[in-house]
């Protein structure tokens, strides 16, 4: 071979070469191309996490580093409203993007019909592994998930359950509905996550605290000697039974906030484990909550009892596969029904026609704002005087509330009074206007958002939203016993 031959196959081999792991590339990369056209889903949950307790929505005292990165990697929207202040109504809610009193699904009566499409149905129909870590009140809300969790999986099994997901499934498209329980009351922080609140906090043992509990009243402290973080404490103090001083508030906001730490400091390892599978740029992040919290803004606490905005407003993330558009602050109204159509919406999947939500994917990617009215509901069971029954209209910078348990109609302007404590309505106004009231501006605007409220759930009357009388017999012992642990029912 002439050294000529030789020098040409010498500037030919790096061509080749090149030709070779491009015909590997190719061949490899087209299914992972598909893959990357429809990214994996993780859709976080924390159940009863109000909308202003993180540190990317303006906490102060927030411990949320890992939540705070994901909304750096894409979006935190500041005006996310849940469409029920308790579980049993706003999970079905969420899973359908439908408004909670078009689901169905009311406290006593808490199954979804087959009628109804889920997330995890039609993921699942495009081949989507479907787990979710949780499996709470009724099996017809997860219609269409191929494996589910317990109610009572603790917090670190949840996350080890969707890393194991995450290893076993990692060459299937994914979707995982990751619910932690916490922050929802009791509020009972690991140590090491309260004493960032509370430097000298040392927990001691349940069984030790009640041994030297001698009544009722001291059962409801801890060793603090502040009231403790028990779901009774929070009912006897919204009901005015316990008088809480400004130490036992804040020492409750410590336990509530620690609890918020401990599950962002489980998020953070989910989140490394989808970094060191090379998996998080590929992957829809969805945090949410089903409802807030409230502690004392309206004289009460817990949740599930008001539709004001210490429980109905919610955080939201959305951090888009690829992390397009970081950092974005979104500032329009947004709802939890919305959640569908966007997650659908960047797996190139269709959304069921009878969806009441819309995909916020132009919200993250453009600077559209249409400002999505959205309804808030509870149920909050029977009450030995009253029934706890009311609904939210939050539109336009204002919210209109009927209290059908009190016979009342508030307004609010929430540009100028965002605590909604000054009702533009008078006090004594009665659910159906009276005559002499016509020309009120208020119950104008009243009427107006009457109007559209009562299109937006397919009603005739506001009395519509209690005409379907419930019945405690009707649900069974067990879940009777639930719910009024839960303080829903008394």
């Amino acid at each position: 071979m002439s050294s000529k031959t030789r020098k040409n196959l010498y500037w030919l081999t790096p061509i080749w070469l090149l030709i070779i792991v491009l015909a590997l590339y190719v061949l490899f990369q087209i299914p992972m191309r598909a893959k990357a056209g429809q990214p994996n889903v993780l859709f976080i949950t924390m159940d009863s996490l109000r909308h202003d307790h993180l540190g990317c929505t303006g906490y102060q005292r927030a411990h949320t580093p890992n939540i705070d990165a994901l909304a750096r990697d894409g979006a935190v929207f500041m005006q996310a409203v849940a469409q029920g202040t308790y579980t049993r109504i706003s999970v079905p809610s969420i899973v359908t993007g439908k408004f909670a009193l078009l689901t169905g699904v009311k406290l006593l009566q808490g199954y979804l019909d087959s009628t109804h499409t889920t997330m995890a149905e039609v993921l699942s129909a495009d081949e989507y592994f479907t787990c979710s870590t949780t499996r709470i009140w009724s099996d017809s809300f997860y219609q269409g998930f191929d494996t589910t969790g317990t109610s009572h999986a603790t917090t670190e099994q949840r996350t080890e359950q969707t890393i194991r997901a995450l290893e076993q499934h990692e060459d299937e498209k994914l979707f995982i509905w990751l619910y932690y329980w916490d922050p929802h009351a009791p509020y009972k922080p690991p140590d090491e996550f309260m004493r960032l609140y509370e430097p000298d906090y040392t927990e001691i043992s349940l069984k030790e605290l009640m041994a030297k509990a001698k009544d009722e009243a001291t059962r409801l402290r801890d060793h603090t000697g502040h009231y403790n973080g028990s779901i009774a404490t929070l009912l006897e103090a919204g009901s005015g039974k316990i008088k809480l001083t400004a130490m036992d508030r804040e020492h409750l906001l410590n336990l509530y906030d620690a609890e918020i730490a401990y599950v962002d400091s489980e998020i953070g390892k989910v989140v490394a484990k989808l970094k060191k599978m090379g998996l998080y740029d590929n992957t829809l992040i969805v945090l949410n909550a089903d409802h807030g919290e409230a502690f004392g803004e309206h004289q009460r606490y817990y949740h599930g009892m008001t539709v004001y905005d210490e429980e109905a407003r919610v955080p939201l993330i959305i951090k888009p596969p690829y992390s397009r558009n970081k950092n974005k602050v979104v500032q329009d109204q947004v709802r939890n029904i919305d959640i569908l159509p966007t997650v659908l919406d960047y797996c190139g999947l269709k959304t069921p026609e009878d969806c009441n939500g819309q995909t916020l994917r132009p919200l993250i990617e453009t600077d559209s704002s249409p400002d999505l009215p959205s309804i808030t509901e509870t149920y909050a069971g029977k009450h030995p005087t009253r029934r706890l029954l009311m609904a939210a209209l939050r539109h336009q910078g204002h919210k209109l509330i009927y209290d059908l348990g009190e016979e009342r109609v508030l307004l609010y302007d929430l540009r100028v009074d965002p605590r909604e404590k000054k009702n533009l309505l008078p006090e004594a106004a009665t659910i159906e206007p009276i005559p002499g009231e016509a020309q009120d501006p208020a119950r104008q605007k009243e009427q107006q958002m009457r109007a559209e409220l009562l299109d937006l759930l397919r009603l005739q009357r506001i009395s519509d939203l209690a005409s379907a009388e419930e019945n405690l017999e009707e649900i069974d012992e067990k879940t009777r016993e639930q719910l009024k642990a839960l303080g829903y029912i008394y």
